[in-house]
């Protein structure tokens, strides 16, 4: 991938809005992070280190792997992910960083050294870091204090480009955190999880600890919202309307099973929406889909004649923006201007 350090510099300035454009419920987490970050791109960083390493904790679908994600597309960065899970014996742990010299593949080197020599500039995330090998934890020592790692090839492999971010369900067990205190006792519970299987050596050198907020009502409604306009924006190709209101999305937060935060959201939807609104796609000349909830169900109706909706006056424009990431850079730029929610319910329109 081609990377521009000036152009990820102008970046970073829109970066903390543009985060929490996709990551609801965590601002505090995105403030930190978007500020840590913003000591190395002004210049006054460790060049001996990587760029930032971080370690999120908290519960499954609070949003800490998609806060990875969303943080290498808008810096224009590589993603890498390795889940841990799969490196919890020694010699799958050889397999990243590459095998000892005469076994089979040692030759094609590591996973983990291949894909950063390939992409120096990346978002590198290694997903329950609390499943993994030792060796895995006792290697990245090196990294997070060196930025440097040689190979079982002999291959030195710059870090220095690079924001690690581990994530962590420890602690995640312990009720949801009510208070920001840190004398609360639920907090106390969570770091004695973290505390008690990461070493000390290894706490030390990672940047900061970033305990993620369980997902409340309001924030499970702004997800639904957020996953039911990604449909819509897909179906606007075809020219179809997808429409919902605030009931739809209380009724998708009320369905979503307690511990999986928004992968149960996800899952609902493509249950009961997505499949359904798929096959009267396929069996009919549909033009727009509405959502309700009738009788604590969801009710999906079609309607037909794409002709009419064409007519509509729901089409791109010079007026219209389809995400809000436009719809924000758009305002900034011209300030003054009021941005309000398009008739279709999905993207975004200048208030007239």
């Amino acid at each position: 991938m081609a990377y521009s350090k000036s152009k990820s510099n102008n970046k970073i300035i829109s970066l903390n809005q543009n985060l929490k454009s996709e990551i609801f419920g965590q601002d505090l987490i995105i403030d930190a992070l978007t500020n840590a970050l913003s000591i190395h791109y002004a210049g006054l960083g460790d060049e001996t280190k990587p760029i930032g390493s971080f370690l999120f904790t908290g519960p499954t679908g609070v949003g800490k792997t998609e806060l990875a994600k969303s943080l290498a597309k808008h810096l224009e960065m590589n993603f890498v992910r390795f889940d841990m899970s799969e490196y919890m014996s020694e010699r799958s742990a050889d397999t990243l960083f590459g095998g000892a010299a005469g076994l089979v593949g040692y030759e094609n080197g590591g996973l983990l050294t291949n894909a950063i020599m390939d992409e120096p500039y990346s978002v590198l995330l290694l997903d329950e870091i609390e499943k993994a090998d030792p060796k895995v934890l006792n290697i990245f020592l090196q990294v997070l204090d060196y930025g440097i790692l040689t190979s079982t090839k002999g291959d030195k492999v710059s870090f220095h480009n690079c924001i690690i971010i581990c994530t962590s369900n420890l602690g995640a067990v312990a009720t949801t955190k009510r208070t920001m205190g840190f004398n609360s006792t639920i907090y106390e519970e969570k770091q004695s999880s973290v505390e008690g299987f990461l070493a000390p050596e290894l706490r030390a050198r990672i940047n900061m600890q970033l305990e993620f907020n369980s997902l409340t009502d309001e924030m499970m409604q702004m997800i639904a919202n957020k996953y039911l306009s990604k449909i819509a924006l897909k179906m606007k190709k075809s020219q179809i309307s997808l429409q919902w209101d605030d009931a739809v999305l209380e009724y998708i937060a009320s369905l979503s099973k307690e511990g999986l935060g928004s992968r149960g959201i996800q899952n609902i939807i493509n249950a009961k929406i997505t499949q359904v609104a798929a096959q009267m796609i396929l069996s009919a000349n549909v033009s727009k889909i509405i959502l309700k909830i009738e009788e604590s169900a969801i009710v999906i109706e079609k309607f037909e004649n794409k002709q009419e909706y064409k007519n509509q006056d729901l089409c791109h424009n010079n007026d219209y923006f389809p995400t809000a990431e436009e719809a924000y850079a758009y305002a900034r730029a011209h300030i003054g201007t009021t941005i309000i929610r398009a008739n279709d319910g999905v993207g975004f329109t200048i208030k007239k």
